[in-house]
């Protein structure tokens, strides 16, 4: 069995819990992604980078461990909950409430777009328990 392209759409941050949060750039546009704290900044005494959101053209999701869920863009959340019936109509799953949005993008990351990537800072060393940042590097692309 051929190995899927999506598999390498993971990229995992460490990101010791202790220290300030890092600020995280989209590495097609370079434009903040995620609320943090820049190298050069002093966490003591600079204000926290703010994301660009919908500026960004790539990003398209972001979970928080304290926030929850942002979907960035609305049509990824309707992708999604689609591809929670499915899973519930093939009998993989009894309930979509038994499903986590996360779970379905870490399993199925084609769900994303054409060049997914999923940036995973956990925490406390645990996938998911930190922030998970959800690109489609395409989407920075001109269409022919």
């Amino acid at each position: 069995m051929s190995k899927s392209v999506f598999e390498n759409a993971l990229t995992i941050v460490e990101w010791p819990y202790e220290e300030h949060i890092p600020a995280i750039r989209c590495p097609i546009t370079g434009m903040v992604v995620s609320l943090g704290f820049g190298p050069e900044q002093d966490p003591d005494t600079d204000t926290p980078l703010e994301p660009a959101d919908e500026k960004c053209p790539t990003l398209l999701f972001r979970y928080h461990h304290e926030i929850g869920m942002e979907y960035i863009r609305p049509e990824l959340a309707g992708a999604i909950e689609k591809k929670k019936r499915e899973l519930v109509e093939s009998g993989e799953f009894e309930d979509e409430e038994d499903i986590y949005d996360l779970d379905v993008i870490f399993d199925h990351p084609d769900e994303l777009g054409e060049v997914p990537m999923i940036i995973d800072m956990p925490t406390r060393g645990l996938p998911g328990d930190g922030i998970v940042i959800g690109l489609d590097l395409a989407r920075a692309l001109p269409r022919a």
